[in-house]
């Protein structure tokens, strides 16, 4: 018995009443990616409305796999492995959903030359996100789970990160400069 089983009594859970939870999840993921996708497509011509949409996924994600998370320990123990592993399974997919979709928008940014007001927090979301997903990925739970191909795509967003990292500063002093060239003064 789990320690969470011993300690208190609680509704125990079987793999099939998690089933529609783990659907829910696997679709709330591919509808993320879908969303990523356009916002990426989107970010290139300095549109954030989907933008918005892919958070408001990301968002929908996180409570799903809260949820998730929070009946692992409720799970009777003949179900708990294979529960487990399917859980840990769509977190992979689901990081590295996220760490592509941030390096597509970091493309699309880039491809807009300068960062406007709405590009900003988008590079800051977006910068904070990567670097959550790559640390996660790290955890042995889940980058066993990672197929060559996206390590590759890791890889390359570490890169990216880096290059981001070191160029920030000049980064966020530019869009804020273009900002306030924009300005007209005002008439007193």
């Amino acid at each position: 018995m789990t320690a969470a089983k011993s300690g208190s009594v609680g509704r125990l859970y079987t793999a099939a009443e998690l089933e529609t939870l783990f659907e829910a999840f696997a679709r709330q993921i591919r509808d993320a990616r879908h969303a990523g996708e356009i916002a990426a497509e989107q970010v290139r011509h300095l549109s954030f409305q989907g933008y918005e949409r892919y958070r408001e996924a990301m968002t929908n994600i996180a409570g799903i796999s809260t949820v998730l998370q929070d009946k692992l320990p409720w799970v009777v123990d003949s179900d708990a492995h294979a529960v487990e592993a399917r859980f840990n399974k769509l977190m992979a997919r689901m990081l590295e959903m996220r760490a592509e979709a941030s390096v597509e928008i970091f493309n699309g940014l880039s491809d807009a030359g300068t960062l406007p007001i709405g590009g900003r927090e988008v590079f800051l979301v977006e910068l904070h996100e990567l670097s959550k997903a790559l640390e996660s990925l790290r955890d042995p739970d889940f980058a066993a789970l990672v197929s060559p191909d996206v390590r590759d795509q890791i890889s390359t967003a570490h890169h990216i990160l880096g290059e981001i990292v070191a160029n920030a500063p000049s980064l966020l002093v530019l869009a804020a400069q273009t900002h306030r060239k924009r300005r007209k003064p005002s008439v007193k």
